[in-house]
């Protein structure tokens, strides 16, 4: 082979390889190219979703307040965050919608996560102290009933011979969080209908003696009353003296109120709370001769 022919054979070889290489560098600066676009429209989208939020910011803003504003009127609602101090403050805020003053010892017991137990996420906490019974009574019901979900899981309660009407109790509750929840600080005080009697259930378990129970007099007995009429919505009761009352819904009466009249059955319904809990009692037209 002489030079001429040598020298063409190197060359070609030379140029295949450097065309390979060539075509090899170009593919891949090809694909960072085209990741680099995709990573570009990619920064681009979030840019102008970025733009999108700083140009509605204040819409958002009035759409997170306004929902914070229904969960906080919420019957119940489950907060997002809890811990001792959260809890003690939101006790104190109970206490001062009741317009109470109530002396106790407050100490977190345990925790759940919601990883662990089966019941969801929440913390646990023992109040023990000595007061009125019928304020103790109020703030157990405050504690389930407000917009908070707390749950009440043991109570002790035991006689105390410093006053007739005051006790020593021992609760247990859990405080319910979690992540997404409402902030404590936005729940408002709830209205609370239900009705808490003088009499309860468990009074003569906890004291030694018998207490005698204080009533307004005023109020219409009904069980010693006779219905002699209905005229619409109202109801005509003659009472143990003799008297005629006129009552309409949702007038008060002794451990209760009218809760409604049916004249075409002749019969006015009742709600009552005489025992620690509430049941219907009805009064019918007495037919007198």
């Amino acid at each position: 082979m002489n030079n001429t022919a040598r020298n063409t054979l190197v060359l070609a070889s030379l140029l295949i390889v450097t065309g390979a290489v060539s075509y090899a560098i170009s593919g891949r600066k090809h694909s960072k190219l085209n990741e680099l676009k995709t990573k570009n429209k990619e920064l681009t989208q979030q840019i102008a979703n970025i733009k999108n939020m700083m140009e509605n910011k204040e819409e958002l803003e009035q759409e997170r307040e306004l929902q914070i504003a229904l969960a906080s009127q919420r019957s119940k609602a489950i907060i997002d965050i809890d811990t001792p101090t959260i809890t003690y403050d939101y006790l104190l805020s109970l206490l001062r919608w009741m317009n109470k003053d109530i002396i106790y010892d407050f100490a977190l017991s345990g925790k759940a996560d919601s990883k662990e137990a089966s019941q969801g996420t929440y913390n646990e906490y023992v109040l023990s102290g000595k007061c009125n019974y019928l304020d103790f009574v109020d703030f157990t019901r405050n504690l389930e009933y407000q917009r908070a979900v707390i749950t009440v899981e043991d109570i002790s309660l035991a006689y105390t011979a410093a006053s007739n009407d005051t006790i020593d109790f021992s609760m247990i509750f859990r405080t319910h969080y979690q992540q997404g929840g409402v902030p404590i600080s936005e729940l408002s005080a709830k209205k609370i209908d239900k009705y808490v009697t003088a009499y309860q259930l468990f009074r003569p378990r906890v004291y030694e003696t018998p207490i005698d129970y204080d009533y307004d007099t005023r109020l219409l007995d009904i069980d010693n009353s006779t219905l002699i009429a209905i005229t619409g919505s109202k109801a005509f009761i003659r009472d143990s003296k003799g008297l005629i009352r006129i009552l309409s819904p949702g007038d008060r009466v002794l451990w209760g109120y009218l809760y409604q009249v049916y004249s075409k059955e002749g019969k006015a319904i009742f709600r009552v709370n005489k025992y620690g809990y509430e049941e219907d009692q009805i009064l019918t037209i007495s037919k007198e001769r």
